[in-house]
């Protein structure tokens, strides 16, 4: 009965790898103690994002210096509790590690102080961001991995032995792969671009930006006025609150084409709330109360308070291309990404706040950022450095230059 109730008694599954160790109970002794000497571990998961605000967590695959590949089961009551504190002790290494470091994070508590991404270090290696994993270590490690567990049910107990080879490959490699993108960093001398470009993705997971700033991420935001944009932030702010108090998708909730027709529209009744045939009958019958109570509270704002969207058509946003244009250029002579450098978001905010100074700029920017191409960009914002059409390409051009 006792194997039957707890599918992940600890064992070797040599089949596999004779370093892979499913932990059960007993097991976590021995691993408290290997995290506390480990100058470092390589950490993924598996996870179902769907039908969720936050995905449900269903594995934790972590290798260790030993060579030694551990898999947890989070669902085993207090498995995750017993090694957090060694485990957020160490640096750990992650690809893409966004969603890992929220799930973790909720799961343990706590982050470590470092947590090193090989997507960011190999973003600020080559244009290609976001890079998938099996991609990277094709190109630096010459490995080839299968994706054939990819879209598996990892609710499912007992796992597979190719679902557990899979999970256990995804980190196993890891360690390799930063070694290797971190000698080709060090001969670049990026050592602390890396650091802070890594520093500030593991901070946006602890500390992230405002619900009230996730309106920018809707595209239609950019076909609106600021007094209507005001309404979209409101309506922004409150189906993140919703999606998060009942674990759902924001789509679950709302549309972001719903919420841009409710901003143009501004109803003030349940009558004229009802009325809009765009909008699900459940949706004005369950949240019809709330929604109106936030469009007069986005009404009540004084135009000062209001959001100022980017539209399509604003200067503003040609001087942001024009500015991604330039880093992309850049970034394709000395061997960077415009998408993990110069987020869109970022230009906008330059060209919409155009630093006056060069520390200005330094500050918009960030250490990371000002070093890579602080200099450069203060020369493109001032007119001291321009884009041509050169004959095969685009090319910077310095003013004064013959």
């Amino acid at each position: 009965m006792g194997r039957r109730s707890e599918p992940f008694l600890a064992r070797r599954l040599d089949l596999v790898n004779p370093d892979l160790y499913l932990v059960g109970e007993r097991d976590l002794p021995a691993l408290r103690e290997r995290l506390r000497d480990a100058r470092r571990v390589a950490v993924d998961t598996e996870f179902h994002a769907e039908r969720r605000y936050l995905p449900q967590l269903y594995l934790v695959q972590l290798h260790l210096d030993d060579d030694t590949t551990w898999i947890i089961d989070p669902r085993q009551p207090g498995h995750l509790h017993a090694i957090a504190e060694p485990l957020c002790s160490t640096d750990w290494i992650v690809h893409g590690g966004t969603q890992d470091m929220r799930l973790l994070l909720h799961a343990l508590g706590a982050l470590p102080d470092r947590v090193w991404d090989t997507q960011i270090a190999a973003g600020l290696l080559s244009e290609d961001f976001p890079a998938p994993y099996g991609t990277l270590v094709g190109r630096y490690l010459g490995v080839k991995i299968e994706k054939l567990a990819t879209l598996s049910d990892w609710s499912r107990r007992p796992l597979t032995h190719s679902q557990l080879s899979y999970a256990a490959e995804d980190v196993q490699l890891l360690p390799r792969l930063w070694d290797h993108l971190w000698e080709r960093v060090e001969a670049l001398d990026r050592t602390d671009i890396v650091a802070g470009a890594c520093e500030e993705a593991r901070d946006r997971v602890v500390d992230p930006p405002p619900i009230d700033a996730s309106w920018r991420e809707i595209g239609a935001a950019r076909a609106l006025s600021p007094q209507q944009a005001a309404i979209l932030q409101e309506l922004s702010a409150w189906r993140e609150e919703t999606a998060r108090e009942l674990d759902q998708p924001r789509h679950f909730i709302m549309g972001n084409g719903i919420m841009a027709e409710l901003a143009r529209r501004q109803p003030i009744t349940r009558e004229s709330l009802a009325a809009n045939r765009r909008l699900p009958k459940a949706l004005a019958k369950r949240w019809g109360t709330e929604i109106l109570e936030r469009i007069q509270r986005a009404s009540r704002r004084p135009e000062w308070a209001w959001p100022h969207p980017i539209t399509e058509a604003s200067p503003a946003r040609r001087t942001a291309k024009w500015l991604e244009c330039f880093v992309r250029l850049a970034g394709h002579a000395n061997g960077y990404a415009v998408r993990l450098v110069l987020p869109m978001t970022l230009a906008e905010d330059l060209a919409a706040d155009r630093p006056a100074t060069r520390e200005l700029l330094a500050n918009q920017l960030g250490p990371w950022r000002d070093t890579l191409m602080g200099e450069s960009l203060w020369k493109a914002l001032s007119g001291e450095l321009s884009l041509q059409i050169g004959p095969d390409d685009l090319e910077m051009e310095t003013r004064g230059d013959p």
